[in-house]
């Protein structure tokens, strides 16, 4: 990232607190405002608006704190909820506020996962601990939910279907994708590198997870553009 903000300065880019970079398929890499069209990609920065067709464009950063400020205010609400769930309170409310709890955490949990995916460098590690902590929130959740609740059931098959799986690399995949579905996305991580646990080399667990093989090696896009 330090690259990137050094490039843009040398440009000549303002840097905006909101602003993405847009790293190209030959490598080159602008930082700005951007929006986009049908078929390409509009950058606007110190006055300046280049275009480029949407087929040249490799990827698109969004700034870390911009691509997280969702999910914090999830997370925080989440807490909240689950501090509800603590509570004493009738089985019924019990019920409602695991839900809402679960689906706030699910979502920020989806959305931490987003960010540590485009920021993969080492300076970022730190969203490794945030999707475990969310993540043990969620388990804790989870421990208060009881079984008749829609994500207890949901749980309980996917408990179910993680027994039969096995050491197959396909089933866990499989599995991984109904996590998804199913909204389990804790789970559904934890599957996918159970994948990669059994077989490194599984191509379409690793194009889940927004990795190529470049040089011998798998790497996340951005890591290779940059």
């Amino acid at each position: 990232m330090k690259r990137l903000v050094c490039l843009c300065v040398a440009l000549g880019f303002a840097l905006s607190a909101h602003a993405e970079v847009v790293v190209l398929k030959d490598g080159r890499k602008f930082e700005g405002t951007v929006s986009e069209s049908k078929d390409a990609i509009e950058l606007k920065a110190s006055g300046a608006t280049l275009t480029f067709p949407k087929d040249a464009v490799e990827t698109r950063l969004k700034d870390l704190d911009e691509l997280l400020k969702s999910a914090r205010s999830k997370r925080s609400e989440g807490e909240r909820q689950h501090k509800e769930v603590v509570i004493p309170a009738t089985p019924a409310t019990r019920s409602l506020a695991c839900e809402a709890a679960l689906k706030l955490l699910q979502e920020a949990y989806k959305d931490y996962d987003t960010a540590r995916r485009s920021f993969p460098w080492k300076q970022y590690e730190y969203l490794e601990k945030d999707l475990a902590a969310i993540a043990e929130t969620i388990k804790a959740v989870r421990g208060l939910c009881g079984g008749d609740t829609e994500c207890a059931r949901a749980e309980a098959r996917y408990r179910e279907k993680a027994d039969a799986a096995g050491t197959k690399p396909d089933v866990h995949f499989e599995l991984a994708f109904w996590c998804e579905r199913a909204s389990l996305n804790d789970l559904a991580r934890h599957e996918y590198f159970k994948v990669l646990s059994i077989e490194p080399d599984h191509a379409e667990t690793r194009e889940r997870l927004g990795q190529i093989k470049h040089a011998g090696r798998w790497m996340c896009r951005e890591e290779k553009a940059l």
